[in-house]
């Protein structure tokens, strides 16, 4: 039976198990051998990963013609988005 891992991925850690620059990787965070994340979240985000053992079950979730339902979200900050309205509302001028 496969292994099956959610995980929630804390921002600023890297969605893999070994790093050579020092940045914060799974390992971390995981102690579990032999398993690996169906797809990935970037570094500088957060969010829940799905890992597993099984590596059929692994390339179909994280291959993009299985059209398996992803859901992403997002959340910006209201300075960032001010500052892009104001730039966008000159620009169309």
């Amino acid at each position: 039976m496969a292994k099956l891992i959610i995980f929630n991925k804390p921002y600023q850690v890297l969605s893999q198990f070994t790093d050579d620059s020092g940045k914060q990787t799974l390992a971390d965070y995981i102690d579990i051998k032999a398993v690996y994340p169906a797809g990935r979240l970037d570094y500088d985000s957060e969010g829940l990963m799905l890992l597993t053992d099984d590596g059929h079950l692994q390339a179909q979730i994280s291959d993009p013609k299985t059209n398996l339902a992803r859901h992403t979200g997002f959340k910006l900050r209201a300075q960032r988005v001010l500052h892009s309205a104001r730039h966008c509302s000159r620009a169309s001028y």
